[in-house]
């Protein structure tokens, strides 16, 4: 794995700016993204590393950077989590993936492996909904 102090660049879709776009203009209540929602959810794209994982500090040390309650970061996590934009790892503490079809770092050949983990982690992931079935999408060899 590549040092992070290195790191300068992550690659994004347009399906994940159509999302965030439509969740923010046209969603009323619960599920519409509000601004501390979208601060964690760029706080976790800004620390993820080359596995395609975020780990986020104490939610009151969290709260204290991005100015908002350790609750509304909480609230934030559990609702990103619910709309697909990353899910906790387990067995590590604080830890999370993040959808690699909306964010990823690291080499294009990558994406596949790091997508077949986010199917792993989020089995609800439907097979229509599969990036890789898109005859558009170029082939990756592993």
């Amino acid at each position: 794995m590549k040092k992070d102090k290195n790191l300068r660049w992550l690659a994004t879709t347009k399906e994940a700016i159509t999302q965030i776009l439509q969740i923010t203009s046209t969603t009323k209540g619960k599920d519409s993204l509000q601004l501390p929602d979208i601060q964690v959810l760029l706080y976790a794209i800004k620390t993820m590393d080359y596995d395609n994982k975020t780990k986020f500090p104490k939610q009151q040390d969290l709260g204290n950077e991005l100015g908002i309650t350790a609750r509304r970061i909480s609230m934030a996590v559990t609702k990103l989590q619910k709309l697909g934009f990353f899910t906790k790892v387990k067995k590590e503490a604080k830890t999370y993936y993040v959808n690699p079809f909306y964010f990823y770092i690291g080499d294009y050949r990558d994406l596949h492996h790091k997508y077949e983990i986010w199917k792993k982690l989020r089995p609800d992931v439907k097979k229509e909904d599969d990036a890789f079935n898109n005859p558009n999408y170029p082939e990756m060899s592993i």
